[in-house]
């Protein structure tokens, strides 16, 4: 519950605790100007003398823990929503994602990953042609510090990536 209190009379919230089931505690103490509490988002209760206050004066604004039974918490909880699932704020590719991760079988994980590993595996294979001839016309000192690093594969890649217009990830950043 969130009750108001003129802000230099901190014996009105200590008293009204006093009336309060035992174990109730203040949780949290903010000061406001009077005229911004007008937005009732919930009730508030307005302790002696903070309703009649300019809307310039400052008052405190006080959460109050009540303690309850285990059982009402639940109730109340269950009824407010809680726990508020926040799938619905999640896009639909992440989703997959974490399913394909946390909820599906292992074994379909790793078969995605063995496919995708194929599939990049085969492209590389068909630039090999191209590789030997970038390699061909590259000087010594270049070639021995590439190794056998795959530099046409990779250039493929990411001109595959940045024309696709018709990614999600592409879209978003668009």
């Amino acid at each position: 519950m969130s009750v108001v209190a003129p802000a230099q009379h901190t014996g009105a919230v200590e008293a009204f605790l006093s009336s309060l089931p035992k174990g109730a505690r203040i949780t949290s103490r903010q000061l406001w100007k009077r005229g911004e509490l007008r937005v009732v988002r919930e009730e508030r209760q307005f302790l002696s003398g903070a309703s009649e206050l300019a809307p310039e004066e400052m008052v405190e604004l006080c959460w109050i823990g009540i303690p309850s039974e285990p059982r009402d918490f639940v109730t109340r909880a269950i009824a407010a929503g809680h726990p508020r699932s926040l799938d619905v704020h999640v896009d639909e590719t992440m989703q997959k994602v974490v399913k394909l991760n946390l909820i599906d079988p292992p074994f379909v994980l790793a078969k995605k990953r063995v496919e995708y590993l194929k599939k990049w595996t085969a492209r590389a294979k068909e630039t090999v042609a191209q590789e030997e001839e970038l390699r061909n016309s590259m000087p010594d000192h270049v070639r021995q510090v590439l190794g056998q690093k795959r530099v046409v594969a990779p250039e493929r890649i990411i001109t595959l990536f940045s024309t696709a217009k018709n990614l999600p990830c592409l879209k978003q950043a668009n």
